[in-house]
C-alpha cells in the first residue's frame, strides 16, 4: 500500500473481522461504494474523510480483482432476474423440495384524507402502495440473494433429513448455516454437510436450470425468432 499512514492508522489498528464482514457481505445485495463509505465513516471515527474513501475503494477493487468469477456470476444471475421482470414475469427459483417466486412492484404514492376526532379536523396523509408495474431494478438486485438463499435452504433441509436418517431422535438445531447437535452426533455433521455439497449437482447445471426457467422458457413461449423447445 502506497499510503503508509493509512496502513498504520486504519488497516492495522482498526480493521477487524467484523468490519471486513460488514464491508463485503452486503456487496451481494448490491451495496454501492458510496453507501460503504458512509458506513465506514461511522466505524472509523478517528480517520479522515480521505482515508475512509481510500479504504472503501481498496475493498471494492480487491473484490473485483481477486474474485472476478464471483463478480461475473452475480451479474449473470441478476441479469436473468432483470430479464424476467422486463418480460413482465415473476422470477422463479426451484429445488427438489419447493418452488418459489418473487415479484417486486413499484410503489406509488396515494394521498387520503383522515378525520381527527379529538382535534375535530381533517388532514391529509400519504400512503405508499404497490402498483401493477414491476420494479426491474429492485428485482435485479434481489435475484442473486434469493437464488443463494434458496440453495442454502435446500442444503439445510438435506442435512436435517440425513441426520434424522441416522436416528429419528437426534437433537438438532439450525441457525442460518450453523448446525448444532450433541457430542454424540456432531461428528457426523461435517461429513454429511460435505457429501450434500458434492451431491448438489454441478454449478453449471444449476445455473442452466435457472436460465431455462426465467429466460429461455419465456422466449420459447413467445416463439421469438423461431425458438421452439421441441427442436
Amino acid at each position: 500500500m502506497k499510503n503508509s499512514n493509512l496502513s498504520e492508522n486504519v488497516i492495522k489498528n482498526e480493521l477487524d473481522r467484523n468490519i471486513v464482514k460488514e464491508i463485503f457481505m452486503p456487496m451481494i445485495y448490491g451495496k454501492t461504494l458510496i453507501s460503504t463509505i458512509d458506513d465506514l465513516k461511522k466505524i472509523f471515527k478517528f480517520s479522515t474523510q480521505k482515508e475512509v474513501i481510500e479504504v472503501a475503494k481498496l475493498c471494492f477493487r480487491f473484490w473485483k480483482e481477486r474474485y472476478p468469477s464471483m463478480e461475473n456470476l452475480i451479474v449473470l444471475i441478476r441479469s436473468i432476474g432483470w430479464f424476467a421482470s422486463y418480460m413482465n414475469k415473476s422470477v422463479v427459483y426451484s429445488n427438489p423440495y419447493f418452488t418459489t417466486t418473487h415479484d417486486y412492484m413499484k410503489m406509488e404514492k396515494i394521498k387520503i384524507w383522515i378525520y381527527d376526532k379529538k382535534k375535530k379536523k381533517r388532514s391529509q396523509i400519504t400512503l405508499r402502495l404497490a402498483s401493477d408495474i414491476r420494479d426491474r431494478r429492485k428485482t435485479e438486485m434481489a435475484t442473486f440473494v434469493n437464488f443463494i438463499h434458496q440453495k442454502d435452504a435446500q442444503i439445510a433441509m438435506n442435512v436435517v433429513n440425513s441426520m434424522k436418517s441416522l436416528d429419528k431422535k437426534t437433537p438438532f438445531y439450525i441457525v442460518h448455516d450453523n448446525f448444532i447437535s450433541t457430542t454424540q452426533y456432531c461428528s457426523n455433521i461435517s461429513l454429511i454437510y460435505s457429501k450434500i455439497f458434492q451431491n448438489l449437482n454441478e454449478p453449471l447445471s444449476i445455473i442452466n436450470e435457472f436460465i431455462y426457467m426465467n429466460l429461455y422458457k419465456h422466449i420459447n413461449d413467445l416463439n421469438i425468432n423461431g425458438f421452439n423447445e421441441k427442436k
